[in-house]
């Protein structure tokens, strides 16, 4: 298993926010930091989101670890790997973006909202 598998594993303590403006930033930011969460989330929906997310990494690289989510292509997940995230959440199974962090050995959440889509994303890729 991969340092980062490992290191996702473990946490527990995972909040999501939507964020739509750079006031909304700040505030959750700091609420973020001092309520001592391990693992943050910004999503594709929330205006600017790469560039709060590169600017929270920075800050924060090792405190905290960032993802980012509502993925829904490759070219998404690549610009979002290049602002810093450290693992990728999706709203549906894609198995284009799954290859695409598993190459690149990048942890991966997919949506699956079935049964039927759970055990089909098992026999793909387990």
């Amino acid at each position: 298993m991969c340092i980062s598998c490992v290191s996702f594993s473990t946490l527990t303590n995972l909040s999501l926010f939507y964020l739509y403006t750079h006031v909304h930033y700040t505030i959750v930011h700091n609420l973020i930091i001092h309520s001592k969460h391990s693992i943050v989330e910004f999503t594709l929906t929330t205006p600017n989101c790469l560039d709060h997310l590169s600017d929270f990494r920075k800050k924060y690289d090792g405190e905290v670890m960032v993802g980012c989510g509502t993925i829904m292509n490759t070219t998404d997940a690549e610009n979002a790997v290049d602002a810093g995230a450290e693992f990728i959440i999706t709203p549906v199974m894609l198995p284009d973006v799954i290859e695409w962090c598993a190459a690149r050995n990048i942890v991966i959440v997919p949506g699956c909202q079935t049964p039927t889509v759970s055990v089909y994303m098992c026999v793909c890729f387990f």
